[in-house]
């Protein structure tokens, strides 16, 4: 059978990558170099040339928008069949697919309900109270593993055993939690090995030291890791820029392969990119190239922050006919300049959205209560579920009745819903018994959407809102009902769980950068964490100022370096750099430097090698 050709269009090495038969593979990927071009045919000539199956190869992404990208560039290369069949996810919803499997393992049962970092702090401050400890949470986070004889360790192990209780996993324990299981069984870590003989990792200088291990634990056949060391910039959630460093220590026999040929920006960009990543020390060594010419990095110094204001206005202004607005962005290294950047922008009557989590539609109190209605529903043991269902949407017991139920179900070591339907007051029997049919009815529904429809009707949300005028909680409702509804439907194009577990879990699992982008012609402001994956024709960079960026909080100078780095590279022509004299700073207007990064974007550094 005649192969087929998929290095057409191909740089050397890229078509290196596609091609390479090396069973331990380091692709080093600059900014705007093709990796997922790269990928994607990598492993479409797997499957169509080598007759690998796409139900052997598993792809781990950082963002399941990147997993989703992924398989769209798939489906014309090997077909929607094959494609359907690969499992494409980020680490935490792979983790939740071998915990769900092997949870018997676990003492768990599969419909468990993960707990978010927010979850986790209401339930240990209740600890707290409820045992009058004198400690604070953030005290039990920093000793929770150092003081075995403490409040600390007391509130902790306490959370823990409400963990077991309920049929909860914390969000920071589900990849742990793997690690502990392929440890312990060595079947377990045996049958994915045989299961996945490729697995790729995209983001690898984003991974932890938890995912390195599994990595190191599952041990696949073949291993083939993307990433960018320039790009290291989520310290804060336990990335380790050394997974990447020293990834060719870790697994002995490594091909090192480098795109440096950047397809995204200008050579004017690319070379300002290059001069002010040349300034940190521990890295590789890379250098992007660019044949695209465009105009210089605009770099301005100006008196104060109005001015630097109106620059951005008048640029906007200024676009070309052909252009929209959404081909600009703004980019800042705090929410408050990017706030004050949407309230300026607004002000002279410029469409602008922030790309941000605030405005997530999940994360209104109405709709995180009838997600916590379903977290019970699917998963009746979760008590700290049950608790904001009591009160949701309004009061019917009183706290009395509910704290004598507690003590029942305590005495009797059982749910506390079985304690109510088991009360001899007949309110709360009535009470109980209305719950469980609702959670009956709704238990039976087979996609998420309707799960979360069937809940509204049951609870007559839409009469309790207009009887008391609660227009905008319905509106809440509805665009969460939207969004239910687009996942639902991506999932069952993609093939994969469309179940209200499964979103269940996603919801709590969803990306870092998971952002709620209206496809709408509007400038984009962001934070630079916020824009990592984006590209833009048109960027300004604004606050640009010692103190500011880098920030004055910063322990690590060279990731602040790789965050300035990541903010150039999203711009593929027009680049402006903004700094100001005199500069707002937490309710003060204070004389600020142009930030150290802007003489550093024009000349070469000091590299060592």
């Amino acid at each position: 059978m005649a192969t087929v050709d998929l290095t057409s269009g191909l740089n050397d090495e890229q078509a290196k990558a596609v091609l390479s038969e090396s069973e331990r593979i380091l692709m080093l990927a600059g900014a705007g170099t093709g990796k997922t071009r790269t990928l994607t045919r990598r492993l479409a000539h797997l499957n169509l040339n080598c007759r690998v199956g796409t139900s052997s190869i598993i792809a781990i992404t950082f963002t399941r928008a990147a997993a989703k990208e992924m398989k769209e560039r798939l489906k014309p290369l090997i077909g929607e069949s094959e494609t359907k069949k690969l499992v494409c996810c980020t680490f935490h919803a792979l983790a939740v697919r071998i915990l769900q499997e092997w949870s018997q393992r676990l003492g768990l049962d599969k419909h468990f309900t993960i707990y978010s970092q927010e979850d986790r702090e209401e339930i240990i401050k209740a600890i707290l109270t409820k045992f009058g400890f004198k400690t604070t949470f953030s005290k039990i986070l920093d000793k929770r593993d150092k003081v075995f004889m403490s409040e600390e360790a007391s509130a902790w192990n306490e959370y823990q055993w409400q963990l077991k209780r309920f049929n909860a996993v914390d969000i920071d324990n589900l990849i742990p939690k793997v690690v502990d299981l392929f440890r312990n069984h060595a079947d377990v870590s045996e049958y994915y090995r045989k299961m996945w003989k490729h697995v790729y990792v995209d983001e690898m200088q984003d991974t932890s030291n938890d995912q390195l291990l599994f990595l190191q634990l599952h041990n696949p056949h073949n291993l083939f890791v993307v990433g960018d060391d320039y790009q290291t910039i989520y310290s804060f959630t336990g990335a380790r820029v050394k997974n990447i460093l020293e990834f060719p220590q870790e697994f002995p026999g490594t091909e090192t392969i480098k795109l440096e040929h950047n397809y995204r920006s200008t050579r004017q960009i690319v070379e300002a990119a290059n001069n002010l990543i040349s300034h940190n020390v521990f890295q590789t060594e890379k250098t992007l190239i660019s044949t695209l010419e465009g105009p210089e990095v605009e770099i301005l110094s100006v008196q104060d922050q109005d001015i630097e204001m109106d620059i951005l206005v008048r640029g906007i202004l200024q676009k070309d006919p052909k252009e929209k607005y959404s081909d600009y962005a703004v980019l800042a290294r705090t929410n408050a300049l990017v706030e004050e950047a949407r309230n300026f922008l607004r002000s002279k009557g410029i469409p602008c959205m922030v790309i941000s989590n605030s405005d997530d539609p999940l994360k209104q109190p109405d709709v995180k209560n009838l997600l916590s209605y379903l977290d019970w529903i699917f998963n009746p043991k979760d008590e700290f579920a049950f608790k904001k269902v009591l009160r949701f949407p309004e009061m019917h017991l009183s706290e009395l009745q509910i704290q004598e139920a507690e003590e029942v179900a305590i005495r009797n070591s059982e749910p506390l819903w079985h304690a109510l339907i088991r009360s001899d007051d007949p309110k709360v029997y009535q009470y109980g018994s209305d719950l469980h049919s609702i959670a009956e009815d709704v238990r039976g529904c087979y996609f998420a959407t309707d799960a979360f429809q069937m809940l509204i009707r049951k609870l007559k949300l839409d009469d309790h809102y207009e009887e008391r005028l609660l227009l905008n909680r319905k509106e809440d409702i509805s665009k969460a009902l939207t969004y239910i509804l687009y996942w639902t439907e991506r999932q069952e194009k993609a093939g994969e769980d469309y179940s209200p577990s499964a979103f269940l879990k996603w919801v709590k699992i969803r990306d870092i950068q998971e952002k709620f982008m209206e496809e709408r012609d509007a400038v984009k402001l962001m934070t630079v964490h916020g824009s990592k994956g984006l590209e833009f024709e048109n960027v300004y960079l604004i606050g640009m100022n010692e103190g500011i960026f880098p920030s004055r909080n910063t322990r690590d100078m060279e990731e602040e370096r790789r965050l300035a780095f990541v903010a150039v590279t999203r711009a593929k022509r027009f680049l402006t750099i903004t700094s100001s004299k005199m500069t707002r700073n937490w309710g003060k207007t204070e004389e600020m430097a142009p930030s150290r990064f802007i003489a550093e974007l024009k000349s070469k550094g000091n590299e060592l090698k």
